[in-house]
């Protein structure tokens, strides 16, 4: 007597894993995005700032 298989076991075990990957990639992206790059992107702007302000309080 055979054993019947699992139906749609691999089916429901790919879109798992394949949920996951993508879930995962977005929330490192986010977290890449707006806790490293916006920050970055914030000190430089305001480096910038200094600089023209610095620039415009030597003439």
């Amino acid at each position: 007597m055979a054993i019947a298989p699992i139906q749609g076991a691999l089916r429901r075990s790919a879109l798992l894993h394949v949920g996951i990957g993508i879930s995962s990639g977005l929330l490192g992206g986010y977290t890449f995005w707006y806790g490293h790059h916006m920050r970055n992107v914030r000190i430089r702007d305001q480096w910038y700032l200094d600089q023209q302000a610095s620039a415009e309080h030597a003439k």
